[in-house]
């Protein structure tokens, strides 16, 4: 189901599925800090200094802790006496690798901004674990950097609400706050007249949750007492709004199918899932199927069942979170599921937002706007990938979490959810382009999509100018002693390569995500091309030589073919993902036919290697050259 129509003018009227891909506590300079035209490291100046809570400066910076050892340890990997700026944590300890946790919490982080002078991200960090804040990874030439480098970077992207994963992912979904009035006395926070924090709580005095809760509704960690518990909110979320309109929409989990079977992975995050706090989505009521698995998310790429609006939260393993999850791994999974869905039906239409909740402690230099009582917290990174995205650009445009409420308020004509988002900068407003009728968004220099009409006078030209036996001098002349059996596979091989080239033809008449994925369609180009040159080439002049090229040729495009496939999202997955792939891969769009693309792709390759066969047979029936 989609929304209201809009102009068709607007870039954002053909986007009808958005994807929005949640990861955690990374700020914008501990990752791309040093991506080339962003506001980043280099343009710190003043904002580098760190003073101790007292005001004086640090010296060096504080050990870096290993948090995952209970109490936190020294992490060796890092020296500690640091100078205070910030430094390649890669020098210390790779990407695929554990870090410590430097943490970050609703008064801690405002404490860290102090006023927007940004200098006391090492005296406030949560888990005492300052040496690490200062740290960055240069994610440039990462999975999702060289995502950033090709489609939209936003480089002035906030996340909503001071503190950590509990409160924005709230901010995510209803740009508010939840309230517990009446909290247990052990979890409020107590503030001096002055507002200083005098004991940490997960509850603000006047009864609002800013950290870390569970909700009475389940799942939630066992163990814990009920009076504890957040009891169920009631404020309207962009999942009311989305269902009020008829839009479709779901929430996916990673682990959701084991947490709510009674079986959660252990780094299953329940604090992850807002919808579990409202009413509107217990167990038992209608909206509860809004609630589903990632994997669910990955079916629906197959199935043509996408909902409109998809929100993808990533299991512990995978979302990047320092301490217990590796960046790496968590990067290249987002890229994973990018990958699915630009190898889906739904890719020509759609727009993905890789975003992070929070800065998870990690300094960044900009100054935060003071917004409310709320927020903005500390700047995060944001990617914006479409077919209609602006290639290579980096958006400098204000935006933080509500921007995402705002985008989609916008597509589908929704009231906005509080003042925030009703204030908020649309997140696509700076970073689509119309795309021409029919086409996609230039990419990298490509300038359209190659009708597959014009592709034919490829083959065409080649073949014209193989030499013919008409105009061979009369000195060569066809060696009459050559066996028939030569002839005749000469013939075979050069119609199985055009055969092969028809079906190559097909697969680009019948993909039209082709049209947005510029590389696949210069080497589909390419091998239709070299198809049809090999098979003029073995029919007019059979040798020893042009059978070996025929054979090498096949071989290299089986090779290349089967590359492509394993390059596929799927294939990680299983072998029977695999197989699908080659039956029904994703390169194909709604208005193809079903399993056309794939279908031929195994034509293609069955037809290959009876061509290694039959050139390599026929070498040994030469008796000599074909021409004397």
């Amino acid at each position: 189901m989609v929304g209201p129509a809009y102009a068709t003018a607007s870039p954002l009227s053909q986007i009808n599925h958005i994807v929005v891909i949640y990861q955690e506590n990374w700020s914008f300079d501990s990752l791309y800090g040093k991506f080339p035209g962003a506001n980043g490291i280099a343009n710190a100046g003043n904002n580098v200094i760190q003073l101790d809570r007292q005001g004086r400066p640090y010296a060096t910076l504080p050990q870096a802790l290993n948090t995952n050892l209970k109490p936190a340890q020294p992490d060796k990997r890092f020296p500690n006496d640091l100078p205070v700026q910030p430094f390649d944590l890669g020098q210390y300890a790779s990407a695929d690798q554990k870090i410590g946790d430097p943490g970050v919490g609703f008064y801690q982080e405002q404490y860290q901004i102090d006023g927007g002078r940004m200098d006391k991200f090492v005296a406030w960090s949560q888990n005492n674990n300052g040496g690490l804040t200062m740290g960055y990874y240069d994610a440039t030439n990462g999975p999702e950097g060289t995502l950033a480098q090709q489609y939209v970077l936003d480089d002035n992207f906030f996340h909503a609400a001071y503190g950590g994963s509990f409160l924005n992912a709230q901010w995510l979904i209803c740009a508010c706050t939840p309230v517990w009035l009446n909290a247990p006395t052990s979890m409020v926070a107590q503030l001096a007249p002055n507002g200083t924090l005098l004991k940490d709580g997960a509850v603000t005095p006047d009864g609002y949750a800013v950290n870390t809760v569970y909700s009475i509704d389940t799942p939630h960690p066992t163990g814990i007492n009920a009076t504890h518990l957040l009891s169920l909110q009631t404020n309207p979320t962009i999942g009311d709004r989305l269902t009020q309109a008829n839009v479709s929409w779901a929430w996916y989990a990673g682990g959701w199918n084991n947490a709510t079977s009674g079986n959660p992975d252990k780094l299953f995050q329940y604090h992850h899932q807002p919808y579990v706090y409202y009413a509107n989505y217990a167990v038992g009521t209608s909206g509860r199927t809004h609630l589903k698995d990632e994997q669910d998310f990955l079916a629906a790429l197959q199935s043509n069942n996408l909902p409109s609006v998809s929100f993808v939260k990533p299991i512990g393993e995978e979302n990047e979170h320092p301490g217990y999850a590796s960046l790496q791994a968590g990067q290249q999974h987002v890229a994973d599921l990018v990958n699915a869905v630009m190898h889906s039906q739904y890719w020509s239409n759609s727009l993905i937002i890789i975003t992070y909740d929070e800065n998870g402690g990690f300094w960044d230099h900009v100054s935060p706007p003071k917004l409310d009582r709320w927020g903005d917290g500390t700047r995060v990174p944001a990617i914006v990938i479409s077919p209609f995205a602006k290639q290579g650009f980096i958006d400098h445009t204000q935006y933080d979490t509500t921007s995402i409420l705002k985008l989609i308020e916008t597509r589908y004509n929704l009231q906005p959810l509080s003042n925030r988002d009703a204030q908020a900068n649309d997140l696509a407003a700076n970073c689509l382009t119309p795309a021409a009728p029919g086409g996609g968004p230039d990419a990298g220099g490509y300038n359209g999509y190659s009708a597959p009409g014009s592709i034919g006078l490829i083959p065409l030209l080649l073949f014209a100018t193989l030499p013919s036996t008409e105009l061979l001098p009369t000195t060569r002349r066809r060696n009459t002693e050559q066996p028939t059996k030569f002839h005749n596979a000469s013939k075979i091989v050069a119609g199985l390569l055009a055969v092969t080239g028809l079906l190559g033809t097909t697969i680009l008449a019948f993909d039209h995500v082709l049209k947005y994925a510029p590389l696949h369609t210069y080497a589909l180009i390419a091998f239709i091309a070299i198809d049809f040159a090999m098979a003029g080439l073995t029919f007019r002049m059979p040798s020893k030589t042009t059978f070996t090229a025929a054979a090498t040729w096949s071989t290299l495009r089986i090779l290349l073919q089967f590359g492509d496939i394993f390059t596929g999202p799927q294939f990680h997955s299983s072998y029977v993902a695999f197989a699908n792939f080659l039956f029904n891969p994703t390169l194909t769009t709604s208005g193809n036919l079903p399993g056309v693309p794939g279908a031929l792709i195994d034509l293609i390759v069955l037809t290959q290697a009876i061509v290694i066969g039959i050139a390599w047979k026929a070498r040994s029936l030469s008796t000599g050259m074909l021409y004397q």
